[in-house]
């Protein structure tokens, strides 16, 4: 495992969410991170872990993901998980950075103006806040975790979306 891992006052995870969870190349990464533990049994936080080799275990963990679905609920059990591994690495979980509907904002900049300037305002912040003060604030991870539409606007438009990009592949032939 790379000495910043060791060196590190805070571990930052960034991922889409795929299916309730992370992206493949990230549970890659994290089944690499598996020798920081030592092959013995403790109970630490009432259940029974590993213990993390000595050094490993100090600081910070803090998530930072998007998705394509509309409510912010849907990053929980990823969430969960990422508690129990800062828990595993005998660290701290200091917060996640979440963005819903995330794939939404794009394509809606065109001709909407500043509609996201808080948000993209608010995920800056709370990278200040994390490396400034080893947290970030409820209140500017509300900011960017915030609805950008109503869930009857989202699902139309993504249907709408979904249903053209189906038509396409129909009209070449490729499904």
């Amino acid at each position: 495992m790379p000495s910043g891992i060791k060196a590190a006052d805070v571990i930052v995870f960034a991922t889409p969410l795929y299916w309730e969870w992370v992206s493949g190349p990230m549970k890659m990464f994290m089944d690499r991170m598996t020798p920081l533990s030592m092959p013995f049994i403790v109970i630490r936080d009432g259940r029974d872990r590993h213990p993390v080799r000595e050094g490993y275990g100090h600081g910070k963990v803090a998530v930072v993901s998007t998705c394509g679905y509309f409510g912010i609920e849907n990053f929980d059990a990823m969430i969960a998980h990422y508690r129990a591994v800062a828990t595993n690495l005998d660290r701290e979980f200091t917060g996640a950075l979440l963005g819903p509907n995330a794939q939404s904002i794009q394509p809606m900049m065109m001709g909407m103006g500043d509609q996201f300037a808080d948000i993209f305002a608010a995920a800056k912040t709370a990278g200040r806040e994390l490396a400034r003060d080893g947290r970030m604030k409820e209140a500017t991870l509300s900011i960017v975790g915030r609805d950008i539409m109503d869930v009857e606007t989202f699902m139309n438009k993504a249907d709408k979306y979904f249903a053209g990009v189906l038509e396409d592949l129909k009209n070449k032939k490729t499904l």
